[in-house]
Parts: structure tokens; C-alpha cells; sequence
């Protein structure tokens, strides 16, 4: 929590200069060939459709955390019964 506000400062001069990359090649280079785009739209579908299993995952442990054992022997116990020896 110390460092959120430099988090945030790095991500977004991250993004700005992604945009602006992004807007440059696009001026330089042209349009796209319709091949070009297809290919495009199945990189940008794969990519949007991993980044939302990453946050559904984020989402679902942190409402759900994992226990923490002591050591390994109830670890292995806890997994097959879903829950924790009494020691």
C-alpha cells in the first residue's frame, strides 16, 4: 500500500505511451489489409478473453482465500477433507 500511488503513476505513463505508439505506427504505416485485420481481431479477442479469466480468478480468491498450514503433513490432510486437523 506504500507504493500505490507510484503504482498508478507507472501504469498510466505505461498507458499514454502505448497510445501514443499505437497512434504513431497507425499514422506511418496506413491502412490495414483485410487479412491483417482478422489476424488482429484473433489476437485482440484471445487477449481480452485471458484478461478476464484473470480477473474472474482474482476476483474468486479474494473472496475465498487460501488456509495457511503450519506444515506440510495438514496440508495434504485439509486438501481431501476441506478442513483443518485439530493439532
Amino acid at each position: 500500500m506504500d507504493f500505490l500511488i507510484l503504482v498508478f503513476a507507472v501504469a498510466l505513463v505505461t498507458l499514454w505511451l502505448s497510445t501514443e505508439t499505437g497512434a504513431y505506427l497507425c499514422r506511418t504505416r496506413g491502412r490495414m489489409e483485410e487479412d491483417e485485420r482478422a489476424a488482429l481481431g484473433v489476437i485482440l479477442t484471445a487477449a481480452l478473453t485471458l484478461l478476464a479469466l484473470i480477473i474472474g480468478w482474482d476476483v474468486l480468491q479474494a473472496g475465498h482465500p487460501p488456509p495457511i498450514y503450519s506444515n506440510g503433513r495438514a496440508t495434504r490432510l485439509c486438501r481431501g477433507r476441506r478442513c483443518c486437523p485439530s493439532e
